[in-house]
């Protein structure tokens, strides 16, 4: 089972085996598309989080909003 936490300093991304942790400074973009949020660590490379791992639709929303409100805070500054 792989789990996806944004908080304000960053991503992390943890499994049985492995934890990343990536900065907002180290994302590139932020996006969604109809069934997916994707978090771009280059033009070509992002962290794919399937809006269907949500309980809901709302809370893939929340989710969503709170990355983009992190990542355009580090870009601002």
């Amino acid at each position: 089972m792989h789990s996806i936490e944004i908080s304000d300093s960053g991503i992390t991304k943890s499994s049985e085996v492995t934890r990343i942790e990536i900065k907002w400074a180290g994302i590139y973009d932020v996006t969604e598309t109809r069934k997916t949020i994707l978090l771009f660590t280059n033009r070509k490379c992002a962290l794919i989080v399937p809006k269907s791992a949500f309980a809901s639709a709302e809370e893939a929303t929340i989710f969503t909003t709170a990355a983009r409100n992190y990542w355009a805070k580090i870009k601002l500054s």
